[in-house]
């Protein structure tokens, strides 16, 4: 059975929880997921657009936000959103690794297979995952 779930964010929102507390990224991204973080521009483009960095972490966020909603278990108690983890294969394609009691969960849920699309546009970034 294939399930999907999508996420919908705002960039500017995550710009600003970013900004407020120094714990939300290290809370959301793994070593890995920061370190492709910093390769994208942190400079607001002319005419307000918001930079690629924060449009990358929304990205992120709306990932990890899709896959659960996939699942269909959303935010369980103790779950942390760092073992939801975004890679790129070598063609740049966004992949999902999951660790910890969430792989507990994902295995005994049955899951296959995941796909997953990321994109973003300004000050909105959107996520589908798909799980069989």
């Amino acid at each position: 059975m294939t399930r999907m779930g999508i996420d919908l964010v705002d960039v500017r929102r995550i710009k600003e929880k970013a900004e407020k507390s120094s714990n939300f990224v290290p809370k959301l991204l793994t070593n890995a997921e920061y370190e492709y973080l910093l390769t994208k521009p942190t400079k607001t483009a002319k005419g307000g657009e918001i930079s690629p960095y924060f449009q990358t972490l929304a990205g992120f966020f709306a990932a990890k936000e899709a896959f659960l909603k996939a699942l269909g278990i959303g935010f369980s108690t103790g779950l942390k959103l760092k073992e939801i983890q975004v890679l790129h294969n070598a063609n740049g394609a966004p992949i999902l690794k999951v660790d910890g009691s969430l792989k507990e969960i994902v295995d005994g849920l049955g899951v296959k297979n995941c796909s997953i699309s990321i994109s973003h546009d300004g000050d909105y970034a959107i996520a589908v995952v798909s799980v069989e």
